[in-house]
């Protein structure tokens, strides 16, 4: 799993979470700790979201990663802004929230500065992608990713 690899022997952010299944496998594959962003509402790009605060609380339970996995249930809108305030630094963001054009600008605007020295990897991307991810990432990245694991642009962040 290409996340996991990224994410060994980094602090990673994650920007929308469901049932947590990715928080999950970046500890398992080495992560050092995991910040996961997610409301847990439905959105228009996710209808499922409903309800999955509790279930995500289950999951990391039963996979013993509670203790590495820190879940701010909030919006990326109004979480991320907090995280710069506090000039939080990551080596691995994980994008794969609302994936409306704005949201996902949002996202990867605020995200830039919260990394440093690691990756930025945005999910659901290229053909087999969501056109507004796409979009999006293409006008802010316009050379392209670094690298493409099926729908997974990644971008080295250099500062």
């Amino acid at each position: 799993m290409a996340l996991g690899n990224l994410a060994m022997g980094r602090h990673c952010l994650e920007i929308g979470s469901a049932w947590g299944f990715s928080a999950i496998q970046m500890i398992r594959y080495g992560a050092k700790s995991v910040t996961a962003i997610d409301f847990h509402q439905p959105c228009d790009s996710n209808e499922w979201a409903d309800d999955t605060f509790e279930s995500m609380q289950e999951n990391l339970k039963w996979y013993k990663v509670d203790s590495a996995v820190t879940v701010i249930r909030q919006s990326s809108q109004k979480a991320l802004p907090d995280l710069v305030a506090q000039n939080k630094q990551y080596g691995l963001a994980f994008i794969d929230s609302d994936h409306s054009y704005e949201s996902v600008r949002h996202d990867i605007s605020n995200t830039l500065q919260l990394v440093s020295n690691g990756f930025l990897a945005c999910h659901d991307y290229g053909d087999e992608g969501i056109e507004d991810v796409t979009r999006a990432l293409d006008e802010i990245f316009p050379d392209g990713p670094d690298w493409l694991v099926g729908t997974l642009h990644i971008m080295k962040v250099r500062k």
